[in-house]
């Protein structure tokens, strides 16, 4: 016989069987682990590290570039009002040891090819001075790339030109902003400097294909190129033509 419990209360009696629900808290626990489980198979991926080995085929990359198709987010270099570094010059710029990193990051990208790009920069000046020294000269400024609470996708559609990369100098929470509007999970606020990079397709729209951090773009020319003298980027020139890829 199952045991009972009775409860008796101002004349009233309750027989109850406890043991029919003794497994209840385990039936609810795996019906949430089910449930959340499920939902993260909706749920795009985190941008990938470009540096780890199977995040990316190269030889699509290189289609995608050289076919004018990649929007690419980088934030700013590192910021002197949050750095005990010496300034550059403006304490709302750059620090003075960020001048150098933005130099590399500009011949990285040069690396990649520009004729096929345009470049926009945010006009705070941390982003034009970012901008400046990547590319060693005057870059147009829009305020939406630092205004960029919940129309920065729209906004990048409307300045997105079909087959020309789009290379835009922004802040930290305008990528966060554009991965929540893709609704691509993010866990960690992007380094000064590093990439996000997206295909864009003008059919489909925009997707996420992952991140460069500042210090990992030897790595991820090397691996681009290490298939061979066939696999070496180019970038299509205004005439229309294709030439090799500045070095």
């Amino acid at each position: 016989m199952k045991p009972v419990v009775n409860i008796e209360s101002s004349g009233l009696r309750c027989d109850w069987d406890w043991r029919r629900y003794s497994r209840l808290p385990c039936i609810c626990a795996f019906l949430w682990a089910a449930l959340v489980s499920s939902l993260s198979l909706f749920q795009p991926p985190a941008p990938r590290q470009l540096t780890e080995a199977g995040n990316w085929p190269a030889a699509q990359f290189k289609a995608l570039w050289n076919r004018g198709e990649i929007v690419v987010l980088v934030r700013h270099v590192e910021r002197c009002d949050h750095s005990s570094a010496v300034c550059l010059n403006a304490a709302d710029g750059i620090t003075a040891r960020a001048k150098n990193v933005a130099v590399h990051l500009g011949g990285h990208f040069k690396t990649l090819g520009l004729d096929n790009a345009d470049i926009f920069a945010s006009p705070l000046t941390r982003t034009a001075q970012t901008a400046t020294f990547m590319f060693n000269s005057k870059v147009t400024k829009h305020d939406w790339l630092y205004r960029c609470k919940k129309h920065l996708l729209k906004d990048v559609a409307q300045h997105k030109q079909v087959r020309r990369n789009l290379i835009l100098i922004t802040h930290s929470e305008c990528i966060e902003q554009l991965e929540q509007e893709l609704h691509v999970p993010h866990n960690q606020v992007p380094g000064y400097g590093a990439a996000l990079f997206l295909s864009y397709d003008t059919e489909n729209g925009p997707t996420a294909l992952g991140v460069v951090n500042a210090s990992d773009w030897p790595e991820f020319l090397t691996r681009l190129n290490r298939d061979g003298p066939r696999a070496t980027l180019v970038s299509k020139s205004i005439s229309g033509g294709y030439r090799p890829a500045t070095r």
